[in-house]
C-alpha cells in the first residue's frame, strides 16, 4: 500500500538496505567530474558534431537552440538533406548519452550559432 511521508518515517527501514553483486563497472549518474558549454557553429550545407571534441566521461547533453533558426539533429553525418529530429528556435533537446555517442546537427538556413553543455 502506498503510505505518506510520516508514515514512512515510523516504519521499518530494513527493506531500503540492499546489496549489488557483479557491481564491477557502476557508477552513479550526475555531474561526477564536471561540465562544459561550448558555442557550435553549424551550417545548413554539413553535419556538424556536438561538440566537436566531446567532453571525456560524459554522461549527459544538452543542446540549446539560441539561434534564429530551426536546426536538426541526426546520429548519422552522411544523411542526405535535412533531414532528423526537430529543434525549433528558442528549445533545448536533453539526452542522457556517453561520449562515445555523436550527434551531429545542420541548420535550416545559413550558419548559426547552438549552445551544447555537457556533464561527466
Amino acid at each position: 500500500r502506498a503510505v505518506t511521508g510520516t508514515e514512512y518515517l515510523t516504519q521499518d527501514k530494513r527493506a531500503m538496505d540492499c546489496h549489488i553483486l557483479g557491481g564491477a563497472g557502476l557508477s552513479p549518474q550526475g555531474l561526477n567530474v564536471g561540465g562544459k558549454v561550448t558555442v557550435v557553429s553549424i551550417n545548413s550545407t554539413t553535419w556538424t558534431a556536438l561538440p566537436a571534441s566531446p567532453l571525456a566521461n560524459r554522461n549527459a547533453l544538452t543542446i540549446q537552440n539560441a539561434s534564429v533558426s530551426e536546426i536538426k539533429l541526426n546520429y548519422d553525418n552522411t544523411t542526405v538533406g535535412y533531414v532528423g529530429i526537430k529543434v525549433i528556435v528558442g528549445s533545448e533537446r536533453y539526452y542522457d548519452i556517453k561520449d562515445t555517442i555523436i550527434i551531429y546537427a545542420k541548420s535550416q538556413a545559413g550558419t548559426v550559432d547552438i549552445v551544447v553543455e555537457e556533464l561527466a
